[in-house]
């Protein structure tokens, strides 16, 4: 229904079905849906803030990849997005469009839906859950790559 109503030109009720249906799609962990929601908000967003939206692109392609889906759901839409990157990488340089495509996508789900949805993302720890300092976080990163604890 987004869809339809921003190819209608009413940007407003896009905006509204968007920010539902994506918080209907996190609320029942459905990070296809998600990443579709978050693709379309890069739709919207499109030249007017080309950072935005290629952080938005990159955003949904990693939500969709995490959850074996395709990049966009309907193949009919793939024309959108072909578009809206297409217009993005005329405007920004190739690098800061991969800069801010790399960005998104390094983003979890509550992340990138915080990110669509112009927010800051929730916390999702548990009170009397640890927290790592920087350094305990980067020996715990070293070691999930295969390196020994030392």
């Amino acid at each position: 229904m987004a869809v339809a109503q921003w190819r209608l030109g009413a940007p407003s009720r896009v905006s509204d079905l968007l920010e539902h249906g994506l918080r209907l799609a996190l609320l029942v962990d459905d990070p296809v849906g998600c990443a579709n929601c978050v693709e379309v908000f890069a739709w919207i967003a499109g030249t007017s803030d080309p950072r935005r939206t290629s952080t938005l692109l990159g955003a949904a392609e990693a939500l969709g990849r995490a959850a074996g889906s395709s990049l966009v759901f309907v193949p009919n839409l793939l024309v959108y997005h072909d578009e809206c990157e297409q217009s993005v990488r005329r405007i920004l340089t190739a690098h800061a469009f991969e800069e801010c495509r790399q960005h998104g996508k390094a983003m979890d789900i509550d992340s990138a839906v915080a990110y669509a949805l112009g927010e800051h993302p929730q916390k999702t720890t548990s009170p009397g859950t640890p927290h790592l300092t920087k350094r305990e976080q980067q020996v715990a990163e070293l070691i999930a790559e295969g390196l020994p604890t030392r």
